[in-house]
């Protein structure tokens, strides 16, 4: 199966969640070999300035997943629900061209998330996401991170912070006169 069919974001969402589990095993809530949660968490941007027990929060709440290499974490125009954060492995953002291309929005490491725009929209995702080598991610879904909002409402600053950044990070890039693709940003920006 080639690329651009394999992440048709016209097919029927029965056949793609099909796929996805096909192509997605979970490994169910395991602390991964030698980092725990807090270690991997404690340094992403979002959460690095909450006090210890609202990290804790993050945690308790926090699953991870493992990706094999190549597996669709996400499909474009799904419903976005979670955020994800990068723990182990790396992982591609993508929109698929016309001609049935990636263009490769960015790479993702360890520390780094996606789906931010999930914990405060209820709109579909704008891009697929494919794990690039064996990774783990913990997810954060938007239920969740809601209730911890009303006990640390600092993380709601961060999340509105790093969306100030990526958002000037991208008008730098077109003042520079690069090309950048176009895709969903909040309407209120």
């Amino acid at each position: 199966m080639s690329n651009a069919r394999k992440y048709n974001r016209d097919s029927d969402l029965e056949s793609r969640l099909r796929l996805a589990l096909q192509l997605t095993p979970l490994s169910g809530h395991r602390k991964l070999s030698g980092v725990s949660a807090t270690d991997v968490l404690s340094k992403v941007p979002l959460f690095s300035q909450l006090a210890s027990a609202d990290l804790q929060r993050v945690v308790d709440v926090a699953r991870d997943r493992a990706y094999p290499k190549n597996s669709v974490i996400l499909f474009e125009d799904d419903p976005g629900d979670a955020l994800y954060v990068v723990a182990k492995g790396q992982v591609k953002v993508v929109l698929i061209g016309e001609d049935g291309r990636e263009v490769i929005l960015s790479v993702l490491g360890e520390g780094e998330f996606f789906g931010e725009m999930a914990l405060i929209d209820d709109e579909p995702r704008s891009a697929h996401v494919i794990a690039m080598e064996d990774s783990t991610l913990y997810v954060l879904r938007r239920e969740d991170f809601q209730g911890i909002l009303e006990h640390a409402p600092g993380i709601g600053l961060a999340l509105l912070r790093e969306l100030s950044r990526r958002q000037l990070e991208i008008l730098g890039r077109l003042l520079r006169g690069e090309r950048v693709p176009t895709i969903r940003l909040p309407s209120a920006l």
